[in-house]
């Protein structure tokens, strides 16, 4: 861009274009527009700043609706699960920048980041019990280390920005999983219903493992 102006209208028309997006839906129902809009959304931070991004006029709606469009991603995983690499880093980077940014304008991150971190960590419970329950519909996760690293890549970031949310969160999670746990292992018998129930614990359990190593 030849001048700042440019640029700034160059940032307004995205956005613009991303909202009516996000607004209607358009295209969304088709897997590949869909992937390829969440690629869209992960390149908005890494070509401007966060303070070019809340100075445009169509941020505040940009960052709700986003918000929005990635926890139903997350609640969808079924359908979504190869585009949520994108999701993740977009808001990972969003709040990455979060402690350089300058001026009076506020980047609202704090109000969304917890809802699409924790909607993202409960998705990762429903895919482990969907797993066991489905494998021939479901692929596990935890059995493919580069799916599993580049996910867990972009958790420490969100979880640390609002650790006061986060933490308390997953210890919700985690409690009742350990105690259905812990009951099952005093068990003097099983069954297939009661092996498939552990599994899916088992499951669960290596998920927030795995989630809160990423985040120590």
């Amino acid at each position: 861009f030849s001048a700042d102006e440019e640029r700034k209208a160059w940032l307004q028309h995205i956005l613009s274009g991303i909202l009516n997006i996000l607004q209607k839906k358009q295209g969304l129902d088709d897997a590949d527009n869909y992937y390829e809009f969440c690629r869209l959304l992960s390149r908005i931070k890494p070509n401007y700043q966060l303070s070019e991004l809340v100075s445009s006029e169509s941020y505040v709606q940009w960052v709700e609706l986003s918000a929005h469009f990635t926890v139903e991603s997350f609640i969808n995983w079924r359908a979504t699960s190869v585009s949520h690499f994108f999701l993740l880093a977009l808001w990972s980077r969003l709040i990455s920048s979060q402690p350089y940014l300058k001026g009076d304008k506020p980047s609202r991150l704090e109000a969304y980041v917890p809802q699409v971190t924790q909607a993202f960590i409960r998705s990762r419970l429903e895919l482990a019990q969907a797993v066991v329950q489905d494998p021939n519909c479901v692929a596990d996760q935890l059995e493919n280390q580069d799916i599993l690293i580049n996910q867990l890549e972009s958790i420490p970031v969100l979880a640390r920005s609002s650790y006061e949310q986060i933490g308390p969160f997953i210890l919700s999670l985690m409690s009742p999983i350990v105690q259905e746990f812990q009951k099952g292992t005093a068990l003097q018998q099983m069954n297939e219903t009661i092996v498939q129930k552990f599994t899916i614990l088992e499951s669960q359990l290596a998920w927030l493992g795995f989630i809160m190593g990423s985040i120590v």
